[in-house]
């Protein structure tokens, strides 16, 4: 009895919380005594007792809050996320989803990434917009923070270089600082300044472009001036900085073929162009040129090349708006293939679509030439699945017509039908002449295999017109009601055979 309370009162001193599982027995001899259970208690207690590990929110006193603190886990994780970011459950799963290396950070991981970037004067609004920095490891972070702080600037402007490795940012460093003797700022700090953008959308551009910090800084000086000569400005820079990649030379060639064009606007992408694609700029913007010293405007060159009045101009534009912002010397090169090939004003105008996708107009044209076949405009305009459909199928088309003669001659040597016979037929129904000929023979093998003649057929065109599908499902429903397939029946409403 006594034993027992001995036990009794054991548990309850040493007992705050719930015991965990047993864990294997590390306990020294004297422990034999007692009973399992609170040798488990025992054991789990001294096992803790020296785990004196301190992060920036508790001290761990327990195998408990070890585990909570020092062991990853999601749950914890978007708890702690929550307490320091106030971050949703749906933007933690973005989280974990877009890194999912922060599975394996524990909340002290976190905590310590935290508040190591609020040591290094980083703002809770910049780690908030870039929650990818608590997926550092703690001492990687660290290092990064400690590398950047020798260039003695706002760190919160820096955040984009964190994403680089620990031997890129060192280089970065190094260069930021390197060569700029004669000036009072470190490079960052002078391109900044020179392109007029903020530090942190030229370190946005940096982290893919390291060359900017590796050219000489006089260098990058002398091609800004050449850019500045040309009214090329700083944005247009910044959107493509590898125009600083080439030598003043060759900028300063690039810009004087624009600039001997007159009005041809100068862009970074433009002196990056191979010469002959300069060349065929130029060559478009002499045309333009030429058709604006006739005409003011698109619209007045649209009234004067389809012959338009006020009113139906007025129209057109209403209807379509953009046309007037189309390239002049592009749209005088389509009207002017389309009035080659016959197609009128009139079509033009009842088809405005054939005004877009220039290129794409020509490239057909050139198909339906290649393939001889007649130029429509409503085929001209149709969507690329549905003309090239339209294109298979005139060709096969007309590999059957040079083996038959006629489509007429095609149905009546497939059906094996008299042409007497088959013309009651046509006058019945002409548009059979017109019908989709690739389906054709699948349906007729169908009718056939059911037990319907080409005369069934012939007497019964109607049944050309029903789907496959629809037959196929009619067919099936009258042999699971042991009904013989009669074209009759084939043919009627589909509530006439529900049986």
């Amino acid at each position: 009895m006594a034993r027992q309370m001995t036990q009794r009162m054991i548990v309850n001193l040493l007992l705050k919380a719930q015991p965990q599982p047993f864990l294997k027995p590390t306990l020294p001899l004297y422990m034999n005594g007692y009973s399992p259970f609170v040798k488990a208690v025992l054991q789990n207690r001294m096992l803790c007792k020296h785990v004196e590990i301190v992060d920036h929110t508790c001290k761990i006193s327990n195998y408990s809050d070890y585990l909570t603190n020092y062991k990853p886990n999601q749950r914890i994780m978007r708890n702690t996320l929550q307490e320091l970011l106030s971050m949703t459950g749906k933007d933690f799963s973005k989280l974990i989803n877009k890194h999912p290396q922060l599975k394996k950070r524990s909340r002290a991981d976190i905590l310590n990434n935290y508040y190591n970037l609020i040591k290094a004067g980083i703002q809770k609004d910049t780690i908030i917009n870039n929650t990818w920095l608590l997926t550092h490891e703690s001492n990687k972070l660290t290092n990064k923070l400690d590398c950047i702080k020798v260039l003695n600037m706002d760190n919160n402007q820096l955040i984009p270089w964190l994403c680089l490795t620990q031997d890129e940012l060192a280089i970065y460093v190094f260069y930021t600082q390197e060569d700029m003797e004669p000036y009072t700022y470190n490079r960052l700090e002078y391109l900044s300044h020179k392109l007029e953008c903020s530090i942190y959308r030229l370190c946005e551009i940096t982290v893919p472009n390291s060359f900017l910090l590796k050219i000489p800084i006089s260098s990058i000086d002398k091609k800004l001036n050449i850019l500045y000569e040309y009214n090329i400005q700083n944005k247009d820079i910044l959107k493509d900085t590898w125009v600083l990649r080439y030598s003043k030379n060759y900028i300063r060639h690039k810009c004087e073929l624009y600039k001997d064009t007159g009005r041809l606007k100068i862009n970074t992408w433009a002196i990056r162009c191979s010469f002959q694609v300069i060349s065929r700029a130029i060559q478009k913007n002499k045309v333009k040129r030429s058709l604006m010293q006739h005409y003011g405007n698109v619209s007045d060159y649209l009234q004067n090349k389809l012959k338009l009045d006020d009113e139906v101009l007025n129209s057109l534009v209403q209807k379509v708006p953009s046309i007037l912002r189309v390239n002049i010397a592009k749209l005088n090169q389509l009207i002017n293939i389309l009035h080659q090939n016959g197609i009128t004003n009139d079509e033009i105008l009842r088809h405005s679509r054939i005004f877009f996708n220039i290129d794409t107009i020509q490239n057909r044209i050139a198909i339906l030439k290649k393939a001889n076949l007649a130029l429509k405009i409503t085929v001209l305009i149709k969507s690329e699945q549905s003309f090239d459909q339209y294109i298979e199928m005139t060709n096969e088309r007309q590999k059957l017509l040079q083996e038959h003669g006629s489509f007429k001659n095609y149905l009546i040597n497939t059906l094996n039908v008299e042409e007497k016979h088959f013309e009651e037929a046509i006058t019945k129904y002409p548009s059979i002449l017109r019908m989709n000929f690739k389906k054709l023979p699948e349906l007729i093998d169908l009718l056939r295999q059911n037990g319907i003649t080409s005369d069934d057929i012939v007497s019964h065109p109607r049944i050309l017109y029903i789907s496959i599908n629809t037959l196929r499902k009619r067919i099936e429903m009258l042999k699971e009601n042991n009904i013989p397939p009669k074209v009759n029946l084939l043919i009627s409403k589909e509530s006439l055979i529900d049986i």
